[in-house]
């Protein structure tokens, strides 16, 4: 059986019928186009200029609290002169705290409405702790003492590199919010910073009305499923 014959494109003379030449040279005008609209959706590293593959690495501007994309080579040399620059390069680790300890007392203290958090150290020596919400990352109250009370129950958290990572909370299992609750629970893990923005991002994007709608606990359950698929276990049994 005879195939239909595929429409062409022409590309260098004319098309057979009559048609000028000059339609060849505005199809190639228009995949030139085409592929320039590509190759700037791709991201690109913001020191050097150089095209990014989806898993790139990311630098932190701790005077802005921005991050910033990186090639490997950009992440390096900021690497070295860290402790010159604003620039610090965001880490990959990610642990799940299978051990951690944190009383409600602590956790209520915090007053915070999304039962989420994320708390960072600072290079100048101050802690912070902020929770996502719809407006962006909220920033709550941590006083030194309570941070101390929590890294005396978790030695883990005195390994925090400043600025650049995160103890992230996510209690959300104990409500309606999130399926198969039960199974997760209170939930602990250190996380590079980028992961909080990620986080805090996909909540501005997709939360609707006063309690987020299911669109937005869908992604907000993919991401802590993502998470623990992707983190060593610390401490625990065995």
């Amino acid at each position: 059986m005879s195939q239909p014959e595929s429409p062409q494109v022409p590309v260098g003379g004319g098309s057979g019928n009559g048609a000028p030449a000059a339609d060849g040279a505005a199809s190639i005008a228009a995949l030139r186009r085409i592929s320039k609209r590509r190759e700037e959706a791709q991201e690109r590293c913001e020191l050097c200029g150089v095209g990014l593959p989806d898993d790139h690495e990311h630098l932190y501007d701790v005077g802005k609290r921005q991050l910033a994309c990186a090639c490997g080579a950009c992440a390096v040399i900021t690497d070295v002169r860290s402790m010159k620059g604003t620039y610090r390069r965001v880490p990959r680790r990610y642990l799940a705290l299978a051990d951690f300890e944190m009383t409600d007392e602590q956790w209520e203290a915090l007053a915070i409405p999304v039962n989420m958090a994320f708390m960072t150290t600072g290079s100048d020596g101050g802690i912070h702790c902020h929770y996502p919400s719809p407006a962006g990352a909220t920033e709550s109250l941590l006083t030194l003492e309570g941070w101390e009370e929590l890294v005396e129950q978790n030695p883990i958290l005195g390994e925090l590199e400043p600025d650049v990572e995160a103890l992230l909370v996510n209690r959300a299992g104990e409500g309606h919010e999130i399926e198969s609750s039960d199974e997760h629970g209170h939930e602990y893990f250190l996380v590079p910073i980028d992961a909080c923005f990620e986080l805090v991002g996909l909540i501005r994007v997709h939360w609707r009305g006063f309690s987020g709608g299911k669109q937005a606990w869908d992604r907000i359950a993919d991401f802590f499923n993502g998470l623990r698929m992707q983190a060593d276990v610390h401490g625990g049994e065995g």
